[in-house]
């Protein structure tokens, strides 16, 4: 068990149960048909055990815990907008820095100076000081894997801010655990 954080939108006229079974349904019909990583058209990002990521987006979530019937909490864009300005000093380097973090998974015992090197240190390093200095907590997973959640959520942006734009949509989160 642990958190699953999913950010997804929702037309305005539905409930956030009637959203989900959308989103499960569609699910459904591509693994049917499809082999391969699935991808709704209204999941917007997900970042399993990503508390952080929560304490940002979805402050005091756990009034939402307690209200009768299925009310996924929505995510307010100035709430967004800072996460995004958060992760913006590292936004771009995202990619390197897990490219990075699986060398240094992976690289041989032997010679792994040729494929783990200072350059790719330092990107690690960048990313664990970036992080302590941003969040108040540790990756419940560990740093590599924060990077890839955070790439996640990171390359969401554009089309979390198309949905901000749209009046009849609302982006909403899923806080499951």
């Amino acid at each position: 068990m642990g958190l699953d954080f999913t950010v997804y939108k929702k037309r305005k006229d539905k409930t956030c149960e009637e959203t989900w079974e959308e989103i499960n349904n569609h699910r459904r019909d591509y693994l049917e048909d499809h082999l391969g990583d699935f991808e709704s058209p209204l999941e917007l990002a997900y970042g399993r055990k990503s508390w952080e990521l929560v304490d940002v987006l979805v402050p005091g979530f756990q009034t939402y815990e307690k209200m009768e019937g299925w009310v996924d909490p929505p995510v307010e864009k100035e709430s967004w907008d800072r996460l995004m300005k958060m992760i913006e000093p590292i936004g771009d380097k995202l990619d390197d820095i897990i490219d990075a973090f699986d060398r240094e998974e992976y690289m041989p015992e032997d010679y792994s100076d040729f494929v783990f090197t200072d350059e790719h240190k330092k990107l690690i390093a960048e990313y664990e000081y970036w992080y302590n200095k941003t969040f108040d907590t540790g990756p419940t997973l560990g740093y590599s894997f924060s990077a890839y959640y955070m790439r996640t959520f990171w390359k969401a942006n554009d089309k979390v801010q198309e949905v901000y734009k749209d009046p009849e949509f609302e982006v909403r989160a899923s806080v499951s655990y």
